[in-house]
């Protein structure tokens, strides 16, 4: 009987030291998985920011070319040349309706 009682224990003290490693491959698994969920939300932020970054470039250069233009437009007009203006006009125009189909499309 001492020989099956070794056997007994010796099976209870792996079975436990199963489950403790168990319980631990569990726990790292969860951390696994918050911080997987923690890398896609710091991507998504990054994402934004970068694409908040390129807006406020593009809408920057496109109303700085609109007030230079218009700027330019209305010095034309005070001296009276109405080819020159006619041109500037045209510009912004394109570069209004380029500035808001960006911004349709970002949104999208």
């Amino acid at each position: 009987m001492g020989r099956f009682s070794r056997c007994t224990g010796d099976c209870c003290r792996r079975r436990r030291a199963a489950t403790i490693h168990s319980d631990e491959l569990d726990r790292q698994e969860a951390a696994l998985k918050l911080s997987q969920a923690e890398v896609r939300r710091l991507a998504t932020v990054a994402e934004r920011e970068r694409i908040g970054r390129d807006l406020h470039d593009l809408l920057g250069h496109t109303l700085s070319l609109i007030t230079i233009k218009a700027e330019l437009a209305a010095k034309l007009a005070a001296r009276g040349d109405r080819r020159c203006s006619a041109a500037t006009r045209r510009t912004l125009n394109e570069r209004h309706a380029s500035c808001f189909w960006y911004l349709r499309n970002a949104a999208l």
